[in-house]
């Protein structure tokens, strides 16, 4: 595993981009689909953002939210 320390909060959206159209086009080559879980808050859609501008296998990516803040009420109360 790699640490990196990146100067701020746009290098990290800029470098998670790359990164995850890397292993996604890797995943979808070997395995025929990539699967990525997203959390909530604002540095996940500004690198989503930028995701989209990258050249990635849509067709073989599966996209999870797993934020608790946007699950439906009967969901978390059975109802």
């Amino acid at each position: 595993m790699e640490i990196r320390v990146l100067p701020d909060a746009d290098a990290v959206v800029r470098e998670a981009a790359v990164f995850i159209a890397g292993e996604a086009g890797s995943a979808v080559a070997d395995r025929g689909r990539f699967i990525m879980a997203v959390s909530g808050g604002r540095t996940p859609w500004q690198m989503l953002r930028l995701l989209a501008d990258e050249k990635v296998p849509w067709k073989g990516v599966h996209v999870v939210q797993v934020d608790e803040r946007v699950a439906l009420h009967a969901t978390l109360t059975g109802t």
